[in-house]
């Protein structure tokens, strides 16, 4: 880990195209129409052009022969940390659709920063996390209990707070802060359970994605993930190839092995069998599957070993 610091330095991407304009935020147009301070429009206003085919109907890889395009306009909101969520929330209120075509009517975003923002934002490493990893990767003065990451955040640390503003996210999907699946599901007034739609990585690399564009962050300096995440920094690349100047995967691949998606299977499997399971809706019953999940935990602890 000691050499993550010069990978932000290597490998560098193709320049970036910037947009032409930049849209201005509701009070910029009309004081009265921005009750709320940090509700703004998504800053890339347009519509998909018709000859554009769906992005749901096209690879990603063949959805960048059709960039630039614009995304719809969407209302955002960014909320700030306080005692009962120690992050800030990114709440993107406008259907997203999924590429397994599913959608969420609307989704929210957990998010932690360290380090100060340029003036010019173009300091900004992304941090994408594994399977099962909150946002909170560092300590900090709103949340000082040590994060996942303590030893790799901070000054003269391979990701340094004093050159690098560095974000995390909890993935969409993830539960800590983020929608997933103990979320309220706004159409039936209950935690969505497994009525929770099907995500992939492209998903979760677009949802982050969103976040920045509110953000005002048009280019990352470096997009660093392990895991999950390192496949989310791949995925973010190709898909986002123009707004990412350095990307670190970690202990990951472009594509899962056939034997490693055999391993998940059979990893569910014991999941399920836990009769605390009910079919995904433990949460009517206050019970967790806890003796199929420790035992899926072995799965995957030994799993890991022997690929060592």
């Amino acid at each position: 880990m000691a050499s993550l610091s010069p990978l932000l330095r290597a490998l560098p991407l193709r320049q970036p195209r910037l947009c032409a304009r930049r849209v201005r935020t509701l009070a910029s147009l009309n004081p009265q129409q921005n009750p709320h301070p940090y509700v703004q429009p998504h800053p890339h206003p347009n519509v998909l052009p018709h000859a554009v085919p769906s992005p749901l109907s096209i690879t990603p890889r063949a959805l960048q022969q059709h960039l630039p395009f614009r995304l719809p306009s969407v209302v955002t909101e960014i909320l700030e940390p306080d005692a009962k969520k120690p992050y800030h929330v990114f709440g993107h209120r406008r259907p997203f659709k999924l590429d397994l075509g599913g959608e969420l009517p609307e989704f929210e975003i957990a998010f932690e920063t360290w380090g100060e923002l340029s003036e010019k934002k173009d300091n900004v490493v992304l941090l994408t996390t594994g399977l099962s990893a909150a946002s909170h990767a560092k300590s900090n003065a709103t949340n000082p209990k040590a994060g996942w990451w303590e030893k790799f955040i901070g000054p003269g640390l391979p990701l340094d707070t004093t050159k690098f503003h560095v974000i995390c996210t909890n993935v969409l999907g993830g539960c800590f802060g983020s929608t997933g699946p103990s979320s309220i599901n706004p159409a039936t007034g209950r935690e969505y359970g497994p009525d929770f739609p099907m995500l992939t990585i492209w998903d979760i690399a677009r949802a982050q994605f969103r976040l920045l564009d509110v953000l005002g962050i048009d280019r990352l300096h470096a997009i660093v993930g392990s895991s999950m995440g390192g496949m989310v920094s791949l995925a973010a690349t190709a898909l986002y190839p123009d707004r990412v100047g350095r990307v670190s995967s970690i202990s990951a691949a472009a594509r899962s092995h056939p034997y490693s998606i055999a391993l998940r299977h059979a990893q569910r499997q014991v999941l399920m069998s836990d009769p605390n399971w009910n079919g995904g809706r433990y949460y009517d019953t206050g019970v967790l599957p806890a003796k199929g999940l420790n035992v899926r935990l072995d799965f995957v602890y030994n799993a890991k070993k022997s690929s060592l």
